[in-house]
């Protein structure tokens, strides 16, 4: 009995899956009353081209070129660690016509003026790339100026207001990172924080700057915008300054507090142009039909050789039907965004992991622990469309290994039954 319940469970698992995997077999079942066809992205891809102004000090003439050097690096690691799919970051010489054409604010002093493309095309929210790439990621810790004490209620935007601060020698430089941790807030709520860990050698003496302004105001200048706080006794043992309870700003901040200050006292847009996306388009329901009809031509050519041992060749049979089916069902059910030609070579690659898996039993352990590696390299040190293959490879490597389980589980006990 046991045996028959386990046999109909997979079996079960295999067919309703399939149903759901197939192309357009989403209209037949409603599911909370909408779609759950594939989340394509190709669809939420923008591409644009912006050209940034650097406004870089006189007093740093002599090393321009270094200046800019790291401007773009830092730039290109930024949008790289937001996910941005296609990145392009070059240095740029505009046109007097472009440089004419804009509005140029009234500075208090002359400004040497660096010009950087950068082209991007991803899914990534406009407002976080554009956040990304005009903020120098310097920080500063001011003191106010008299004009700030006692200041009237109508008055109090003048907290925030740069001009109204003195600078200390406090600036991102002498901290060694900032960690952004979601800590509990006033009132019982939560809201997400930066922890200011001070270089190894800053520690006493940062320690002591607190303690001297125990009970007074100080400001956390973030790229022209002051946080006014006031000093608290823990503050020497924890110095933390709120960044607000969303989540999006909070990753997009460690981003930019952790990779760099770019050596530029402002960065402005000084054009954006919108392009035309480079998607390739693909009907995925071509594509699952062609899939379909490739694994059975696989199946039937090992079958019809006789060197391979058919109940091998029927249980990765099995296994890949059940990969292909519970995959694509993850995928519509969770409406997981995906790359359509990201997939294809992914399935191809899992389709020859489980082949070898299956035919060269003795090694596939080696093969699983190599598979992970190379999938694990790629999400971590992959640039553009690399991490997302590897994050597929990863999902379909573990889905190899869960139906391999059940296949055997499936045939040992199809023998029992005939037995």
């Amino acid at each position: 009995m046991k045996s028959y319940i386990i046999v109909i469970l997979i079996s079960a698992l295999l067919i309703s899956t399939l149903f759901f995997a197939l192309p357009k077999t989403e209209v037949l079942v409603p599911f909370d009353e909408e779609r759950f066809d594939l989340n394509v992205k190709s669809d939420d891809y923008w591409k644009k081209e912006i050209i940034l102004e650097l406004s870089i000090l006189p007093k740093h003439r002599t090393f321009l070129d270094d200046k800019v050097d790291k401007s773009r690096n830092i730039l290109y690691k930024r949008l790289q660690k937001a996910g941005v799919e296609e990145i392009q970051v070059v240095s740029y010489k505009p046109t007097q016509e472009e440089i004419e054409s804009q509005i140029q604010p009234e500075e208090e002093e002359s400004f040497l003026k660096e010009y950087i493309k950068v082209i991007v095309q991803t899914t990534i929210d406009e407002n976080v790339v554009n956040q990304l790439i005009t903020s120098t990621g310097e920080i500063k810790i001011m003191e106010p100026k008299e004009i700030l004490d006692d200041l009237p209620d109508e008055e109090q935007l003048q907290l925030y207001m740069v001009e109204n601060y003195e600078e200390t020698k406090w600036d991102r430089s002498q901290f060694r990172n900032i960690l952004i941790r979601d800590l509990m807030a006033g009132e019982g709520g939560r809201s997400y924080f930066g922890i200011f860990k001070p270089g190894l050698g800053n520690r006493r003496e940062f320690n002591r700057f607190l303690r001297e302004r125990e009970g007074e105001m100080i400001g956390v200048l973030m790229d022209s915008f002051v946080i006014p706080m006031q000093v608290e006794p823990e503050m020497s043992n924890i110095f933390a300054v709120g960044l607000g309870p969303d989540e999006k700003e909070a990753k997009t901040q460690n981003i930019i507090l952790n990779t760099g200050v770019i050596p530029a006292s402002r960065i402005s847009i000084l054009s954006a142009e919108n392009k035309e996306t480079d998607i390739y388009e693909i009907d995925h329901i071509q594509v699952t039909l062609a899939i379909l009809i490739s694994i059975g031509s696989v199946i039937f050519f090992l079958y019809q050789r006789e060197k391979e041992e058919k109940e091998k060749i029927l249980q990765f049979a099995f296994s890949l039907l059940l990969i292909f089916s519970i995959s694509l069902t993850i995928l519509k059910i969770w409406k997981i965004p995906i790359d359509l030609f990201l997939l294809i070579p992914t399935g191809i690659l899992g389709t020859i992991f489980l082949k070898t898996m299956y035919t060269c039993t003795t090694e596939s352990r080696m093969i699983l622990i190599t598979s992970v590696i190379v999938a694990t390299l790629m999400v971590i040190f992959g640039t553009g469309y690399i991490p997302i293959m590897g994050s597929f490879m990863l999902f379909v490597i573990l889905l190899s290994f869960i139906t391999e389980i059940l296949t055997k589980v499936y045939f040992k006990h199809i023998k029992i039954i005939n037995s």
